[in-house]
């Protein structure tokens, strides 16, 4: 079994502006979170996109709350393609 205190990568972002916006979704979840590009020496260059991390306790939560925001960028992106279609 898993140490509850793990941290975890439970989104790989685009971008340090979606990195750290999910990372608020989390935290106002009551899910603490963390950015990878806080502590990366490499933070800035478009190799990858910066991680967020949470606990393996806080996992299920987490993915549930990612699931909820990805799924109104999809209902976003569907709405800005039929506005200019």
């Amino acid at each position: 079994m898993a140490d509850p205190e793990e941290v975890i990568t439970v989104y790989q972002a685009e971008n340090v502006t979606e990195a750290h916006l999910l990372r608020n979704i989390l935290e106002a979840e009551g899910i603490q979170a963390r950015v990878t590009d806080e502590a990366e020496p490499l933070a800035g260059l478009d190799i990858t996109g910066p991680e967020v991390l949470v606990h393996v306790r806080d996992q299920d939560r987490a993915e549930k709350a990612i699931a909820r925001y990805e799924e109104l960028q999809i209902q976003r992106s569907e709405k800005r393609s039929s506005k200019n279609g």
